[in-house]
Parts: C-alpha cells; sequence; structure tokens
C-alpha cells in the first residue's frame, strides 16, 4: 500500500484499493482529509487526491464482529 496522494487526472482507485463499499481517503479541497466512496471521487471536483483506504489493524476485526454479534438475552 502507498501512503503517497494520488492525483484522479493520473488515475481512479482500483476495486482492490479501497475498503468495504468502496471506501478510499480522499484530499479535499476545502475540508482536508476524508473517508468517502470510490463513485464519489469522480463526481466531486472538490476532491482532488486521494490513496487507498488503509487495512484494518490486525485483531481489529474480530473486535468488531464481537461488537456487532446479537445480544444474548438472559
Amino acid at each position: 500500500m502507498t501512503d503517497e496522494w494520488i492525483d484522479k487526472e493520473e488515475r481512479m482507485p482500483r476495486e482492490n484499493e479501497c475498503g468495504s463499499n468502496g471506501r478510499i481517503v480522499v484530499w479535499h479541497q476545502f475540508n482536508g482529509a476524508m473517508i468517502t466512496n470510490r463513485h464519489q471521487l469522480a463526481e466531486n471536483h472538490f476532491m482532488k487526491w486521494w490513496m487507498p483506504y488503509p487495512k484494518p489493524p490486525e485483531g481489529a476485526e474480530k473486535l468488531l464482529s464481537a461488537l456487532n454479534a446479537p445480544k444474548v438475552k438472559k
């Protein structure tokens, strides 16, 4: 994975560079760094640069699964 900003005029993100639901990190001209869907990059002219969505830290998916698990009624 790169930690360099990529100009959207050079190329758009590939599916394998996105997080779940097509998420990427973008640099918005007025708002700075944001997380958005890759399809919005092409549509929004204030989003100039992007970088691949980072992979979650080791163990994070297990923690998220536990947090999203259905609650057990006693």
